[in-house]
């Protein structure tokens, strides 16, 4: 009730208006729940014990205290940030759908699309869930006449809009906004720190309505594919021409953050693969172009064993199977493994690391060797010096539920 401390009873009761200071970031309620008969009188306060000793048990009762904690959102920060923007393109006249990335995004939070407000939905994907007051009707008879759409706050980092422009209309609208109390941003004005699609800035953005006109002329040509060591991680520069056509480019598999430009494609370090050689995918609406492959300059050749190659088909390991280990103290200082694979030959060596291990060869697919410090699951090279080949294995040791034997001393 006003002028109280506590919500008035009642079935009346079903919602409370809280007025705080415009920095409070969240509030604590404490609640308890008390019943009693309609003969009996209530409690006067919720720390009365006095009410629960004079009332007997068929008249009253109250629940345990609780306490709850209410987060005001955006409490104490009106700024916002735009990051992102994602879109797939559409035929003229079509419906586009914008996801727009960010921080901060509050729910009084508004979105002009060449300065006509788009509709506020509470379920943008909810088509039962509309406004049909005569509010709504004369709005929506207004907004049309231009820019015809609907957005969602989906959260504070991400609002979803979906809206049409003009049947002639070709492009991307010139003026993007977004609008709160105290602060807007142009989104179409910003550039280098604002994502488009995965690329920065609006300069090379696909249009939002149609397609960009394509010169024949001006075919996709690149010159030269540039890799080089930046930080422990590998850098690629593409140059050539029209370069800006590329919508999607890949690195041996990998996917980079890239800067367009119609003579240049920087790309964001990644991490160095570990393949010999750097092969380039450029994706356009055209087709794929794929120029001469380059050197990989984290790619090392061993330089005492550079004859080994791996080949699965003719030397490879299987299953490993412990026959027995050794322990010293608490610690398992030898374990003697048995590998199955296949091309196993009498001329194979076993190798951890540099140091040469004990091994003997039962047939052409199982082989035995001694594994010294196996708890520190050491990886195995094989190598075939006659044909020039090798295979890797790791090995995990998993102690047996009897023990190993244990050394009267020090191996």
């Amino acid at each position: 009730m006003p002028g109280t401390k506590r919500v008035a009873s009642g079935a009346r009761t079903t919602f409370a208006v809280m007025i705080v200071p415009k920095d409070t970031t969240g509030v604590f309620l404490r609640s308890k729940g008390c019943y009693f008969s309609r003969s009996a009188q209530e409690p006067q306060n919720f720390a009365d014990t006095d009410w629960l000793s004079k009332m007997s048990d068929d008249k009253r009762g109250c629940s345990a205290e609780r306490t709850f904690y209410i987060e005001i959102p955006d409490a104490g920060n009106r700024e916002f940030f735009a990051t992102a923007i994602k879109y797939s393109s559409v035929e003229k006249g079509k419906r586009v759908v914008l996801t727009i990335y960010g921080r901060g995004f509050t729910s009084q939070i508004g979105i002009l699309v060449n300065g006509v407000p788009l509709r506020q939905s509470l379920g943008l994907a909810q088509p039962f869930i509309v406004d049909d007051g005569k509010t709504q009707e004369k709005l929506d008879k207004d907004l049309k006449k231009e820019v015809d759409g609907t957005f969602e706050r989906v959260d504070s980092n991400q609002l979803v809009a979906s809206f049409r422009l003009d049947d002639k209309f070709e492009g991307i609208p010139a003026s993007i906004a977004l609008i709160a109390p105290g602060k807007s941003i142009e989104l179409r004005t910003l550039s280098t720190q604002f994502y488009v699609n995965d690329n920065p800035g609006w300069a090379m953005a696909d249009f939002m309505f149609g397609k960009r006109p394509v010169d024949d002329k001006g075919a996709l040509k690149v010159s030269k594919v540039s890799a080089y060591k930046l930080n422990g991680k590998l850098k690629v520069i593409i140059t050539g021409d029209n370069l800006d056509r590329a919508k999607y480019v890949w690195i041996n598999g990998e996917y980079p953050q890239m800067f367009r430009d119609p003579k240049v494609l920087n790309f964001d370090p990644i991490a160095p693969p570990k393949e010999k050689i750097i092969e380039v995918i450029l994706v356009t609406d055209e087709g794929a172009s794929i120029p001469a492959v380059i050197d990989n300059p984290f790619y090392e050749v061993e330089k005492t064993e550079s004859a080994f190659r791996i080949d699965p088909n003719e030397l490879a390991f299987g299953d490993a199977k412990l026959v027995k280990c050794y322990e010293f103290g608490a610690k398992t200082k030898r374990a003697d493994f048995q590998l199955g694979g296949l091309g196993f030959k009498p001329a194979i060596e076993l190798f951890m690391g540099t140091t040469k291990l004990k091994s003997r060869v039962l047939r052409s697919n199982l082989l035995e060797v001694e594994i010294p410090d196996p708890e520190d699951e050491p990886e195995i090279e094989v190598r075939d010096k006659v044909r020039g080949l090798k295979a890797i294995v790791r090995v995990y040791f998993s102690r047996p539920s009897g023990g190993c034997k244990v050394l009267p001393t020090t191996p």
